[in-house]
């Protein structure tokens, strides 16, 4: 994985969903998250299965996708697909998740602007 550079903003959520694991529901889930990747604000982007112990996390799931800067990562909350599968699917299917947006550490960026924009999905 490169380093964060200049204005990049990398997103990364560990998440559980509430279906059972290997199930058809998981994975059509899982399809259709891995769709967002192709989105054309979105680069980088990883969905992987967390191997942490249980006892640290009951999370099943990682993803990680990178952004070129605010605008982009704007724009990728501001699309109709990411909005639509944050309604229909993620609001619905999610039991917990935890993750967060990070920068390099010489980034301009302190925080992100817009608490919606900071929510982890």
């Amino acid at each position: 994985m490169n380093p964060l550079t200049g204005e990049r903003i990398r997103f990364f959520c560990s998440f559980r969903l509430k279906h059972e694991p290997g199930s058809e529901a998981e994975a059509d889930f899982l399809r259709e998250y891995e769709a967002l990747g192709t989105l054309p604000q979105v680069e980088g982007f990883q969905l992987m299965r967390d191997v942490t112990p249980p006892e640290w996390s009951a999370c099943r799931h990682v993803v990680m996708m990178e952004f070129a800067d605010v605008a982009a990562h704007t724009a990728f909350h501001e699309e109709p697909a990411h909005n639509k599968f944050v309604s229909e699917r993620w609001d619905a299917e999610v039991a917990e998740f935890k993750g967060g947006n990070a920068v390099a550490l010489d980034a301009k960026l302190a925080v992100l602007p817009g608490a919606d924009l900071a929510t982890p999905r």
